[in-house]
């Protein structure tokens, strides 16, 4: 097994961006047209959830896609899980809220422990707790 350094994951970061360039690309690129879009026209509010529940479910299709080419699904029937990503997200996000309210380090700690949350969901199709 590789020893994880620093460099190994930029170099192993560096290498996705490559691989999949077109699919970030339009990513990056639909969701920056719609934030600026939506800036233009001065959007309500409903709007602005809409936008963010897109953007939500656009990370899940990008990762998903992500692992897909990797072939780091599970074969299970199980990896397409868009309520389980979506309520790991939230949860996650709140506790690490959480604990950037507490102080910064166990906001931290949070984030780096619930980081591979959301491609566990998606690659091992586990439900929302046991990720």
């Amino acid at each position: 097994m590789e020893r994880v350094t620093a460099g190994w994951i930029m170099e192993a970061t560096a290498r996705l961006v490559r691989q999949h360039f077109l699919a970030l690309a339009v990513y990056s690129t639909a969701l920056a047209g719609l934030t600026i879009g939506l800036d233009f026209i001065s959007a309500p509010m409903s709007l602005r959830i809409a936008e963010f529940i897109a953007g939500l479910v656009a990370s899940f299709f990008l990762l998903r896609h992500v692992l897909r080419c990797g072939g780091m699904l599970a074969s299970s029937g199980r990896n397409y899980q868009l309520l389980a990503f979506l309520g790991v997200m939230i949860l996650s996000s709140f506790g690490v809220g959480f604990g950037f309210l507490l102080l910064i380090v166990p906001g931290l700690i949070l984030m780096a422990r619930w980081s591979i949350a959301l491609t566990l969901v998606i690659s091992d199709g586990l439900p929302v707790i046991e990720s």
